[in-house]
């Protein structure tokens, strides 16, 4: 069975979404409850403009954690029409779209 969780979309600027954030107003893209986020690197930092959107991840640091030790996979950010969506899956779950990032496993 392949669960397929897309959630949120980013339509706001940069600068705003951290703002959102930090106030503690923002919704975990991941289990999207709404709670302190922190921003997840998805292809990590060493890649060309790594603080674009497309490979930042707004999630809450208990989800942050689960990616760290691959509970959760996050594969990618895609665009649509609606924004930026963020695909991921839980580990035993096939890939969606076989595009699994490679984080830094604590």
């Amino acid at each position: 069975m392949v669960t397929i969780v897309i959630i949120s979309t980013m339509k706001r600027s940069r600068k705003a979404q951290k703002l959102l954030n930090k106030s503690g107003n923002g919704v975990c893209e991941i289990c999207n409850e709404p709670n302190f986020l922190v921003e997840h690197h998805i292809r990590g930092r060493k890649i060309t403009n790594p603080n674009s959107s497309s490979n930042i991840a707004n999630i809450c640091s208990n989800c942050h954690t689960r990616v760290h030790h691959g509970i959760v996979v996050v594969e990618n950010r895609h665009l649509t029409t609606d924004g930026y969506i963020l695909i991921w899956h839980y580990y035993k779950d096939k890939s969606i779209t076989n595009e699994d990032a490679k984080p830094y496993l604590l």
